[in-house]
């Protein structure tokens, strides 16, 4: 129940290190919402996990960790618009002529790591849709569907990275995705292959 809090922990920091630093509004105010909308969706996203899984999670130690897959995945969002707001502050506006459309751009960034942030509530609740929260049958689908709003969010946030100029960063966020795309699939498999064989043998 105390991982949401990461979620505030998280704008503190972003509230601090602007203030604490010469920031300028022209970098302060996009960076402030490529963090704050993503963060604010991630939470309900988890709300909405939570709101259906909370009684699950504590019957049994198998749920718990079924319910806490699906309550983290909203929060991808979030950690890339910290991520946006991070490099947006770190550039200052000595970055602003290495971006794509220059000064433009930082409000284009924000821009997309919010619409990124949409990602966090609307796979929450194409899982919660997917799975009854009562048996494991049609929890591998909601993975699945989950995984969908964490691939509008990548996809939102490695455009962002684009425009930021940040090819290394680009890199490590796709080879990153692919990797989480190779073990969900084989997470998808193994437990298809664990219902089909439980179906066989009843």
């Amino acid at each position: 129940m105390v991982m949401p809090s990461s979620l505030i922990v998280y704008g503190l920091v972003v509230s601090l290190i602007v203030l604490g630093e010469d920031v300028p509004d022209t970098v302060a105010l996009p960076s402030a919402f490529s963090y704050g909308v993503p963060g604010l969706l991630a939470g309900l996203g988890t709300a909405v996990i939570y709101r259906q899984g909370v009684r699950a999670a504590v019957a049994s130690t198998q749920d718990f960790g079924r319910v806490l897959v699906l309550a983290v995945m909203p929060q991808f969002s979030a950690v890339c618009g910290l991520i946006v707001a991070f490099l947006l502050i770190g550039g200052g506006s000595g970055r602003i002529g290495d971006m794509l459309f220059g000064r433009d751009a930082q409000w284009l960034v924000s821009a997309l790591a919010m619409v990124g942030g949409f990602g966090g509530p609307a796979g929450a609740w194409l899982a919660a849709s997917a799975w009854d929260f009562a048996t494991t049958k049609t929890w591998p689908r909601a993975l699945v569907r989950s995984a969908r709003g964490g691939l509008f969010a990548i996809a939102c946030f490695a455009l962002a990275i684009i425009f930021l100029s940040d090819w290394l960063i680009l890199a490590f966020v796709v080879a990153w995705f692919g990797g989480t795309v190779v073990l969900g699939l084989i997470l998808y498999m193994t437990a298809r292959h664990k219902r089909l064989r439980a179906t066989r043998t009843s």
